[in-house]
């Protein structure tokens, strides 16, 4: 969430000034605004380009799913027996495995001992705590409601956890049998294939076709291995770094989703999520507009995200967020209607509640049959990969035979 830095005057007159964390501008200045400052001046702080010393150095995703969800139920168990949020963050910073996180903790406790709440202090790590979570603890502290906002945390990011591992598991067959197909690919190219090749170099009759595609690409991997693996790599790593520019995403998640089965598996699970997050957010009784740009930002697909922008634009003019979700194919008929329904008779947290509900189960579903599904495919995937090299071997051995005959 950004942080703004302002300067404003209180109703004596006094200067005040410092750091405010919230959605947009706006919302920020409805903040300092309740608390009687009057703003003459704020802007976004920008991010440093270059860290400092004290700057932590991570790369990819500091805190796994199964971290934070371990911490939130540890946090929400300590703080329902009556200890005190100070010495539940010393205690939870002692025994967590994972160094960095440890460290945050600390210096989230450091913000809380000098009289800043539990969720600005959180709001100054994203990458550690979730914009979602933030805002639950900030609610649960503004409304005297931290208790219900905890177990609604917990709940949250349990089933957000058994939700990634169903996903995970899914994904880990076909990419196993993958790297099989490529390394016996490469084994038998290199290795095999030459052994049997010398000997039909010999041979006046003409090779086959697909003996002679064979042999080519055998000869290019033998002589020049080392340069194809690193071309893949290159090639792997422009890739990537193209799918995280903002045409690369868009693209890529447009593909994924016309995926015939991890398309649907991702449709799915983000809908699940969509219905989750604004459900939760919802209840808390976070604003629309606030609500849909959390649930934005928490959808891994920028396909999906852009559908919840032009529902943000329609809240903003007044509009009905279901007309966003029905012109778009990949939200489901049925979200539509909770959506519609839930507007009109105020009951929005508690439909989509029960589409996430069921949602959720048809991903733990799908995913199961995932697996079941991939199996034969992927076994005759490497079927026809190895087939197809001992068949351009084994074919000339025939003519041999006839020759000798």
């Amino acid at each position: 969430m950004p942080v703004y830095k302002y300067r404003a005057r209180t109703s004596s007159g006094a200067v005040d000034k410092g750091f405010i964390t919230a959605v947009d501008s706006r919302t920020a200045l409805n903040l300092l605004k309740d608390k009687g400052l009057y703003v003459t001046k704020i802007s976004e702080r920008k991010k440093r380009i270059i860290p400092t010393l004290d700057t932590d150095l991570t790369f990819g995703k500091p805190v796994s799913s199964r971290d934070l969800s371990v911490w939130a139920n540890q946090f929400t168990a300590m703080y329902s027996a009556g200890i005190p949020i100070s010495y539940i963050l010393l205690t939870l910073s002692e025994q967590t495995p994972n160094k960095a996180f440890r460290k945050i903790q600390l210096k989230v406790l450091d913000d809380i001992n000098q009289g800043i709440t539990i969720a600005d202090a959180m709001s100054k790590y994203p990458k550690y705590f979730p914009e979602l979570m933030v805002n639950m603890f900030r609610v649960g502290e503004e409304a005297g409601v931290m208790e219900q906002s905890l177990k609604q945390i917990v709940r949250f990011y349990s089933q957000e956890y058994e939700l990634f591992q169903k996903i995970r598991t899914a994904m880990y067959y076909p990419i196993i049998v993958l790297l099989m197909a490529f390394g016996v690919t490469w084994l038998l190219m290199t290795r095999m294939v030459p052994a049997f090749l010398r000997a039909y170099v010999t041979m006046e009759s003409e090779l086959p076709l697909s003996t002679r595609i064979l042999i080519g690409v055998s000869n290019l991997m033998v002589k020049h291995g080392l340069l194809l693996i690193i071309l893949i790599i290159v090639l792997i790593v422009l890739i990537i770094i193209w799918s995280k520019s903002e045409r690369g995403e868009l693209f890529f998640d447009a593909l994924v989703l016309r995926t015939p089965v991890f398309g649907e598996l991702t449709k799915v699970s983000s809908v699940a999520r969509f219905c989750r997050v604004l459900s939760t957010l919802q209840r808390h009784g976070i604003d629309i507009i606030s609500a849909l740009t959390l649930v934005q930002r928490s959808i891994n697909n920028k396909v999906l995200g852009r559908v919840i922008q032009h529902a943000k634009t329609n809240a903003s003019r007044g509009q009905r967020i279901a007309n966003a979700f029905e012109k778009s194919k990949h939200y489901p008929p049925l979200v539509v209607n909770m959506l519609r329904v839930g507007e009109d008779t105020g009951t929005l947290d508690v439909l989509l509640e029960k589409a996430a509900d069921m949602y959720e189960l048809d991903v733990k579903s799908m995913s199961e049959r995932l697996n079941k599904m991939l199996e034969p495919f992927m076994n005759l995937f490497l079927a026809i990969v190895v087939g197809g090299i001992l068949i351009a071997i084994i074919v000339p051995m025939f003519s041999v035979y006839n020759m000798v005959g």
